[in-house]
């Protein structure tokens, strides 16, 4: 037999044409259902990239505000820090200064307790 009358058995009968037909059906459905799963997953992947930039550039914004604030907060704290040692040295200065004061009373104190001395010894040889 040759390809031509094989086709037409296979088309001329009922039950050729009907297995050929069940049979493209079925190909064709199952190349539909691939083709439908394929296009979800792209559509979810699509989504899910979508979904990470987004997340990411949220992500990206917080941490520039967090840098922000940091570089707030060291601004203010070397500020205090040298707010602090501005203080300290006016502390030091002061301590210092008052060591000064005190120790020109001591002497002011012994000046004073030698001429007592003095004027003691002066009256009580007159």
């Amino acid at each position: 037999m040759t390809t031509t009358e094989t086709i037409i058995y296979l088309f001329g009968t009922g039950v050729g044409g009907a297995l050929l037909g069940k049979s493209y059906d079925k190909f064709i459905n199952k190349r539909k259902d691939e083709l439908d799963i394929e296009l979800k997953e792209q559509v979810f992947y699509k989504n899910l990239i979508s979904d990470m930039k987004a997340q990411r550039d949220v992500e990206h914004l917080e941490m520039e505000g967090l840098k922000n604030h940091i570089d707030l907060l060291t601004s203010k704290i070397e500020q205090l820090v040298t707010s602090h040692k501005e203080k300290e040295d006016i502390i030091e200065g002061l301590k210092r200064s008052n060591a000064r004061w005190e120790d020109t009373c001591r002497r002011l104190e012994d000046v004073a307790n030698q001429k007592d001395k003095a004027l003691n010894k002066l009256l009580n040889k007159g």
